[in-house]
């Protein structure tokens, strides 16, 4: 899974950066936060398969919206982010909203 979740981790952190501003910081913190649930050892093992599924539908560029629609088309990857966090809420710690905050006050302060 460790090799894995480098390659995840190099695909979102590409979207987030390239696309920063079309995102947003609310759903690019939503996407490093189920990141940093999925490679917490706490975690259990079933829930990081649903945060990695959760981050997949993110990264992949077919999905019910298209990505490219401008004002919609991150509607449905915020909702799925949204409801996979929802599910994984009780696993999500201090450290890792602090990590993705830090990580988004990084990337959008580059971009205002």
């Amino acid at each position: 899974m460790k090799s894995d979740s480098s390659e995840i981790r190099q695909r979102l952190f590409k979207k987030i950066q390239k696309g920063a501003m079309a995102i947003g910081e609310e759903l690019a913190y939503r996407a490093l936060l189920l990141f940093y649930v999925m490679r917490d050892k706490n975690t259990p093992t079933p829930l990081k398969g649903a945060a990695l599924a959760g981050l997949l539908y993110f990264l992949t560029p077919l999905d019910a919206i298209p990505d490219f629609i401008p004002g919609a088309g991150y509607s449905d990857d915020l909702g799925v982010l949204a409801a996979t966090l929802g599910v994984l809420h009780l696993y999500i710690s201090d450290e890792m909203r602090e990590k993705a905050q830090q990580e988004c006050q990084r990337w959008f302060s580059k971009k205002s």
